[in-house]
């Protein structure tokens, strides 16, 4: 898992989060987390592999981080997720009840359908949005 950096734009920190929680998957039942700040308040978190207990416990572990660093927007990057437990469900749920209270907006970009099914439809508010098209292309 990689600390916060800056990176300039949306679609550069989409990109470099995506490579770096690629990387992060070492082997073939494991996740990949990547964290990357691309403006004030904006963040990009990209999970690849695949997400089981201990993984959705990291997870769970960044929430604190993530209302701080994210108060106006986070991108989850799950165009790279290969599976995924309740544990990865149950930590979505929680970071969009954290942006709901904060007012900022969670972005799911590739999301598979069982968890949109789960999560459910964006509301009005508009704090969920899911983004069936791909992230970004690796560079």
């Amino acid at each position: 898992m990689s600390g916060p950096r800056r990176d300039g734009t949306r679609t550069e920190a989409l990109a470099t989060a995506a490579r770096a929680a690629a990387a992060a998957c070492r082997a073939p039942d494991h996740a990949g987390i990547a964290v990357v700040a691309y403006d004030e308040g904006h963040l990009v978190l990209a999970v690849a592999g695949v997400v089981g207990d201990r993984a959705g416990d990291r997870l769970l572990a960044l929430l604190p981080g993530l209302r701080l660093a994210a108060r106006y927007e986070l991108d989850v990057d799950l165009s790279a997720l290969t599976r995924s437990s309740p544990a990865l469900l149950r930590f979505l749920g929680y970071a969009r009840l954290q942006q709901v209270s904060g007012h900022g907006r969670l972005t799911l970009h590739r999301p598979p359908t069982e968890l949109v099914s789960a999560l459910g439809e964006p509301g009005p508010d508009q704090v969920l949005v899911h983004d069936p098209r791909p992230a970004v292309r690796a560079l």
